[in-house]
């Protein structure tokens, strides 16, 4: 069972104005870019479950912070390599 203390929750606003959870699983640099990596903790539309979402953070023209979907499918494949690198590393230093 997982333990509600260790689960960093964002909670973000879909389409149609509905607040969705997630859990944070990492935020990393990668290719100049903040990478954030997200699992839903409800079920999302289009998203499997237990499926991790890559979003690239930014500032918008106000400096508040968006998440934004990754653009190239290329560097979607890239980042999430790199995400399960870091994510194993993570978990082995947990052990």
């Amino acid at each position: 069972m997982e333990d509600k203390d260790l689960v960093e929750v964002v909670t973000l606003t879909d389409s149609e104005g509905r607040d969705v959870d997630f859990d944070h699983l990492l935020t990393f640099e990668f290719q100049g870019k903040t990478i954030v990596a997200l699992m839903p903790m409800t079920p999302v539309a289009g998203v499997e479950e237990d499926e991790v979402m890559l979003l690239s953070l930014e500032r918008d023209e106000n400096g508040k912070e968006v998440f934004s979907p990754l653009e190239s499918e290329e560097f979607l494949n890239d980042a999430f390599d790199r995400f399960l690198e870091l994510f194993e590393e993570m978990e082995e230093e947990e052990d």
